[in-house]
């Protein structure tokens, strides 16, 4: 055997070969990983032709060569994205297109974990400046920057971004990581800290939400690719507890109100043991409250201008938008209650 090693014998080589591919990475993640490289590619092609164009001045172009390819970038890389959307709003205040820009530099506040400093108000050389006010919850600014858009153009594009960023969350073609980013974005949205661990990090949740301010926090491991009345192994569960452990060593702070399993209802196999942590829901659920985030937009947007910002802050204080109101709802099942199968 040594010495068909050290002699790289054909038949050796082979075998080794074999056994090589035979041990690669499992379909989700090779999938994963082929589209990360990808995405990142077309990122950085997109920055070289943005700092090209940048550099004669045309903003409005590099604008457009980073917005064809942001949404790709952030399904790869949230904090990149969160770089690109500070350079969008840069270029949309050259623009002196003020209420685009202010929207860019929050979302950058945001994907970058609130640790950059992005204008609070921008006051160019015309009236049309605009501030977010300080007073606003996340929530509330979410749903200001969408809602309270002057002109009717420029709400349709925002409020289409919207749709369009959320809309694979329950699309039966959708890849995972398209998946995961609509949930991410879901809650980045509804004004949470909302990150993907597991993507950005190699470890953790798929998605994790954090409401800062009332320190609680939601995980999310999304298992929509299993079958229908699917059975949740012991893998699946013993995942669950390293999310667990991560949450408490990384969110020592927080509450956590749980680890959400987003997949079919089905059975636990006996050799699964989850913890009253664990719950389940079918993906219809968060889907149904995107529905009613994108529905609450519309009609605030049917209210008179000069009654919307009320409004706003009467419909963002609604219950039913705070984390314990959703966890209620996402809490269908206790993964401990799951039948388990023979």
């Amino acid at each position: 055997m040594i010495d068909a090693v050290l002699s790289r014998n054909s038949s050796w080589i082979d075998f080794y070969g074999e056994s090589i591919n035979e041990m690669g990475l499992d379909d989700e993640a090779s999938e994963r990983t082929q589209q990360i490289e990808e995405r990142m590619t077309q990122a950085a092609l997109a920055e070289v032709r943005f700092i090209s164009t940048i550099w004669e001045r045309n903003y409005a172009k590099a604008r457009q060569e980073l917005e064809a390819v942001i949404q790709e970038t952030a399904q790869a890389d949230e904090k990149l994205s969160g770089w690109h959307n500070l350079w969008l709003g840069m270029c949309l205040e050259y623009e002196k297109d003020y209420e685009a820009a202010q929207e860019e530099y929050f979302r950058a506040y945001q994907r970058l974990s609130k640790k950059v400093i992005v204008p609070k108000t921008i006051s160019g050389d015309s009236h049309d400046g605009v501030a977010i006010l300080p007073a606003l919850t996340d929530f509330e600014r979410q749903i200001s920057v969408i809602a309270e858009r002057k002109s009717p153009k420029a709400y349709e594009k925002t409020f289409q971004r919207l749709r369009t960023s959320v809309a694979a969350l329950d699309d039966p073609n959708a890849s995972f990581a398209q998946q995961e980013e609509a949930l991410r974005v879901l809650g980045e949205y509804l004004g949470y800290a909302s990150t993907r661990p597991d993507n950005d990090d190699g470890t953790g949740p798929d998605v994790f939400w954090v409401d800062e301010n009332a320190q609680k926090c939601l995980a999310f491991e999304l298992k929509t690719g299993k079958k229908v009345e699917p059975i949740y192994y012991k893998k699946d569960v013993e995942q669950g507890h390293d999310h667990l452990e991560w949450i408490r060593q990384n969110c020592s702070n927080c509450l956590c109100l749980g680890l959400v399993y987003v997949g079919s209802h089905g059975k636990r196999d006996r050799a699964a043991n989850p913890s009253s942590e664990m719950y389940l829901c079918d993906i219809s659920i968060l889907a149904g409250i995107r529905n009613q985030l994108i529905s609450g937009i519309e009609d605030l947007r049917a209210i008179p201008p000069t009654q919307r910002r009320g409004k706003v802050t009467e419909f963002c204080s609604g219950s039913q938008w705070k984390l314990e109101g959703i966890t209620s709802k996402v809490k269908v099942y206790f993964m401990q209650n799951l039948e388990v199968s023979s």
